[in-house]
């Protein structure tokens, strides 16, 4: 039998710790609010995995797509097209824009997964200043 721990998704656990805080945030007291804003603040270490290779897998789409859009336009500038005629640079890059629409998708796709990882961190940053600004107003109450 295997000891290994099934592996953690960070984005779900933070989901549900973010949708209990908005439940309960008006009810929780400094300790609460502390101890959710630990929880968040860890959550969000393990979402540094995730996010730095959101952001790398974009770098790669982005290098791919462009890289594959200059050899197609070096492949196709000076070759012979179906009129017999040889092929200038304008037709060769609007041939490989067309060619190239499979790497434009995945471009595409990997940068909304970077823009979401993005304002996912971004926002949580946010609310765990909105929890430290709550936690500071509870305190002198405390």
């Amino acid at each position: 039998m295997s000891n290994k721990k099934p592996k953690r998704n960070a984005f779900l656990e933070l989901t549900q710790l973010l949708q209990e805080y908005e439940v309960k945030r008006e009810t929780f007291d400094i300790k609460e609010l502390i101890d959710m804003r630990e929880k968040i603040s860890l959550t969000l270490f393990y979402l540094s995995d995730p996010i730095s290779r959101a952001y790398a897998e974009y770098e790669e789409a982005s290098y791919n797509r462009k890289r594959n859009f200059s050899q197609l336009v070096s492949d196709l500038t000076g070759s012979v097209g179906e009129d017999g005629k040889k092929i200038g640079v304008t037709l060769a890059n609007e041939l490989a824009r067309v060619k190239n629409e499979e790497f434009e998708k995945i471009e595409v796709e990997s940068l909304r997964v970077k823009d979401r990882a993005r304002i996912v961190l971004e926002a949580t940053k946010q609310i765990l200043n909105a929890i430290s600004s709550r936690m500071s107003n509870i305190k002198p109450n405390y």
